[in-house]
């Protein structure tokens, strides 16, 4: 990845700022979406629920795929996609 990368800029290197002004760049990335949590209480028997028994986790959170698009007149928005992990 690391070649192909420099070959790209060495290719690009001299295009003037009028050119870079026509290329809008993506990328895009997944977030977990903790919405969803579940309570476990650990204690001993008969003892009286403290708040250091409570645990609270999300044993499969949802992913969601962001999009964003970028170029020389700055970023863009953050878009959700249509794809979805679970």
């Amino acid at each position: 990845m690391m070649r192909k990368r420099l070959q790209w800029a060495k290719k690009y290197k001299d295009w003037g700022a009028e050119l870079w002004k026509r290329v809008v760049f993506s990328d895009e990335s997944h977030f977990e979406v903790h919405g969803h949590r579940f309570q476990y209480i650990r204690r001993s028997i008969g003892e009286p629920i403290r708040k250091a028994h409570i645990q609270q986790a999300t044993k499969h959170p949802p992913k969601m795929m962001f999009c964003r698009f970028f170029s020389a007149s700055g970023p863009g928005r953050l878009v959700p996609t249509e794809d979805e992990f679970g």
